[in-house]
């Protein structure tokens, strides 16, 4: 249900083809200490997930857990149990199945993390638990939400805290925008800042521009800056261009300037035209006006087009 790639699928595609790394890595595929019995079952169960089979997967899983001992293996389990629920209830055609599978998964995962609260699974957990929460919500069970806020405010753990803004931010953005807004002004890790600049590009929020404008002026790091004037590019609004349009007369580096040109041209209007020839004609760098030429004959625009042709009289 959820319109993004989240970081939950990210994860998925890496355990499913990737095969659990850590649970193979001694010779032979035995890790110390397991019970090789109960391994060879965990294993059968688990089969159905990197094949995809989630109603499989969900009654193997089940078969598995009322017997296990192994820790390691029971709190994996217990996740690969919430996430092939989740799958099964994304695939019901009932809404009414699809939440009773839902909470039955996230059910699952809460037991994991309170069980397990140092287990390696536990942060896998906490994502697929926002993930399941916002799409009960949407399904209109609203309790979930308060999971979704004390998650925004999870300042242990940063991504975690994204992930769940990036949900809020389309139930209650103002409640979300002034956490979202102090993670791009003050986190310390860059890293952070341009994932929370990628959440904040994805709300409606009418101090998304002025706050993008800011990090692509202000922050300390480049990459930061770079990817505040891309997400600028793909916000299309006359707001967004003006924004654009004051930020490359405002800075001096070549190179930043040359950023600058090509999320002006994606606003693709009459208006992001008359920008670049304005530019064009203001620049004193050769390189620049080359970029800013190459940009207006890809935006297929009669004035673009009538520019370029002028140049050649």
């Amino acid at each position: 249900m959820n319109r993004n790639i989240s970081l939950i699928g990210l994860l998925a595609v890496f355990f499913l083809y990737g095969l659990s790394g850590s649970l193979f890595a001694l010779e032979g595929g035995k890790p110390f200490g397991i019970d090789k019995e109960e391994q060879e079952v965990f294993l059968k169960a688990k089969q159905f997930v990197y094949e995809r089979k989630w109603s499989e997967a969900v009654k193997a899983l089940e078969q598995y857990l009322p017997g296990s001992k192994e820790q390691s293996l029971t709190a994996e389990a217990r996740y690969w149990l919430a996430y092939s629920l989740n799958k099964n209830a994304d695939d019901a055609d009932e809404s009414d199945l699809e939440i009773e599978l839902k909470q039955k998964a996230f059910k699952v995962l809460s037991e994991l993390i309170q069980r397990y609260p140092d287990n390696r699974w536990v942060k896998d957990s906490r994502f697929l638990s926002v993930e399941i929460a916002e799409d009960l919500v949407e399904l209109g069970l609203s309790s979930y939400k308060k999971y979704l806020t004390n998650a925004s405010h999870d300042d242990q753990n940063t991504e975690l805290k994204l992930v769940a803004l990036d949900a809020l931010l389309q139930m209650n953005r103002d409640k979300a925008f002034p956490i979202l807004e102090r993670i791009i002004r003050s986190n310390e890790d860059y890293r952070m800042r341009v994932k929370a600049l990628f959440v904040l590009s994805q709300s409606d929020h009418p101090r998304r521009v002025p706050l993008l404008l800011e990090a692509a002026q202000k922050d300390s790091h480049p990459d930061v800056r770079e990817k505040a004037i891309f997400w600028l590019g793909q916000t299309e609004s006359k707001e967004a261009l003006k924004a654009l349009k004051e930020l490359y007369h405002a800075v001096g580096s070549v190179k930043l300037r040359e950023k600058i040109i090509f999320p002006i041209s994606q606003q693709n209007g009459i208006e992001a035209v008359q920008v670049l020839i304005a530019l064009y004609r203001s620049e004193t760098s050769l390189e620049l006006k080359k970029k800013i030429i190459f940009r207006l004959g890809q935006m297929e625009h009669d004035e673009a087009r009538k520019f370029i042709e002028s140049l050649l009289q």
